[in-house]
Parts: C-alpha cells; structure tokens; sequence
C-alpha cells in the first residue's frame, strides 16, 4: 500500500473471518474527541459502517466494523473526568 511506511499483507480465510466476528485486535490513537468527531464525519461521508461516539473509561472511542464484522478501535489520547460515566451497555461494546 503506497505511503504506509512498511509493509502489509491481507489474508482472505472467510473460516477464520466467521471465528473472529466481533473481535477488536486493534485500538489506534487520536489526539481528542474532535479528531474523533472529524473522524465520525468521514466515515459517515464514505458510508462506512462504525459506532456513534461512544464514552468509554477514560476517552472516548468510536468502532469500525468491516464486511466480516471485525473491528478496529479510535480511541482517545484526551480522558474525561469521573462525572462522565462508560457507557457499557452500547452495543458496540459487546462481542
């Protein structure tokens, strides 16, 4: 993939797809909540299936869903305070 900076290898296995619907092997960093919010903007510009912004334990997050149900986590590097509860009961939490 050009200008990712090192090299990447996809594999088709639907089997193993259907074993790790759900899963979330990977959790990448954002600055804020407004990169996050900038973040939301685009994939819903792109119409690419992911959670509302979703407050978790110490940031907030968003879930992006590929075709086979795996996910990747953006998380924020910016945490809240203790009078903003997780919301752990969001769907988009549960495996």
């Amino acid at each position: 993939m050009p200008g990712l900076g090192c090299a990447l290898e996809l594999r088709l296995n639907p089997e193993q797809a259907k074993k790790h619907r759900r899963f979330d092997p990977l959790t990448i960093a954002v600055k804020d909540r407004l990169a996050l919010e900038a973040w939301d903007n685009l994939l819903t510009e792109k119409n690419i299936r992911h959670s509302p912004i979703i407050t978790a334990v110490q940031g907030w997050l968003i879930v992006i869903e590929d075709p086979d149900q795996n996910r990747v986590r953006l998380y924020t590097l910016e945490t809240h305070g203790p009078e903003l509860k997780p919301d752990d009961a969001n769907d988009w939490l549960k495996n």
